[in-house]
């Protein structure tokens, strides 16, 4: 007769402890993955309508090169009160067509321009926002343009001194309302210089705090 064995086979697969410990790893690593890109989202949002904005200017001062008439990037919504989470994200513009080289007095829509990030909007940006107040950018004398950008068919921007910053640029404002909600400062600036030059700057790096114009490294000229 064979005597049974005394040792124990090897053991295979895992404790219920273990498992335990696994689903809780999983689930603690899942967690801060849902926190990380909460905040990551917004700022990636921020960033892609920037870059959408500097794209709308750079293309309005083509069109008024190739047309040898007057272009506009016209404000059609924004947020007044960006800063605040409670407020609804908003922000939209367009591109038109004037009707001479200077002074237009009529102005037609130019196609596949508008753009809007608004709630259910084709380019929606949740939780982000154009911050502006009607009427800050008033635009050249010689139009009935006020919140709008106007180029000239050399490229140039025809708006006013009053419509620059002592930086000597026309500024636009996208503000992350997550990251302003924890007290923290995550916007994106689109510049435009008298030149027709735009650029995008991220404000939570505070690059170009100090800058007054420029061909930096990152511009679109």
């Amino acid at each position: 007769m064979r005597k049974a064995s005394t040792r124990r086979g090897k053991r295979t697969g895992f404790t219920l402890i273990e498992m335990m410990l696994v689903v809780a790893l999983i689930a603690i690593l899942s967690a801060l993955g849902i926190w990380r890109s909460r905040e990551l989202v917004p700022r990636i949002e921020a960033r892609r309508v920037a870059q959408d904005l500097r794209s709308s200017l750079e293309l309005a001062r083509t069109k008024a090169q190739q047309s040898n008439r007057e272009v506009r990037l016209r404000l059609t919504d924004y947020d007044t009160n960006a800063t605040s989470s409670s407020s609804a994200y908003a922000g939209a513009w367009i591109l038109e067509l004037g009707n001479k080289r200077s002074g237009s007095d009529s102005w037609s829509t130019i196609d596949n321009t508008e753009y809007d990030i608004s709630k259910g909007a084709p380019q929606q940006a949740k939780n982000i926002s154009l911050s502006y107040t009607g009427g800050d950018i008033s635009g050249p004398t010689t139009c009935t343009c006020s919140n709008a950008v106007v180029f000239s068919p050399l490229g140039r921007v025809l708006n006013p001194v009053g419509d620059f910053t002592s930086n000597g640029d026309i500024a636009f404002t996208l503000v992350n309302k997550v990251s302003r909600a924890n007290g923290v400062v995550d916007d994106y600036k689109v510049r435009l210089y008298r030149g027709g030059m735009a650029r995008v700057s991220s404000l939570k790096s505070k690059m170009y705090q100090d800058d007054a114009g420029g061909t930096d490294i990152n511009s679109s000229y």
